[in-house]
């Protein structure tokens, strides 16, 4: 992660609520925070960054004024997509150097943590 940080400029914290916003939809502060695991005093300056590279917005909610969701942009799209390739990039060059017993035992391990994560992801859409 540190060639995508020096890459693009863009800390590991901004792209995981780039792409939780993008695969998720808008949530409030105190959302982002709680899936991330993150104190909502720390979210604030990070959405605040963000909203500085044009990659975020802050909306207000239509049917209650009083919330307020952050929503990714365009560019921050735009910019997840190219974070995304070169990660993507990077993992096929590492993997090429793996005998194709690492790589099994790779693909298993990636099958368990899938399936663990999927279930988190479930139970906190719950």
């Amino acid at each position: 992660m540190d060639v995508i940080q020096r890459e693009f400029n863009v800390p590991l914290s901004h792209v995981q609520v780039m792409a939780m916003l993008n695969d998720f939809g808008s949530m409030n502060v105190s959302e982002i925070s709680r899936r991330l695991g993150i104190a909502k005093p720390n979210i604030t300056p990070l959405i605040d960054r963000l909203i500085e590279e044009h990659y975020v917005e802050r909306k207000r909610d239509e049917n209650d004024r009083r919330m307020v969701n952050v929503s990714i942009c365009p560019e921050g799209q735009n910019r997840l997509l190219e974070i995304r390739a070169k990660m993507r990039d990077l993992v096929g060059e590492w993997a090429i150097s793996l005998s194709n017993t690492d790589l099994r035992q790779l693909n298993d391990s990636l099958a368990t943590i899938n399936g663990v994560l999927g279930a988190n992801l479930q139970k906190n859409k719950d």
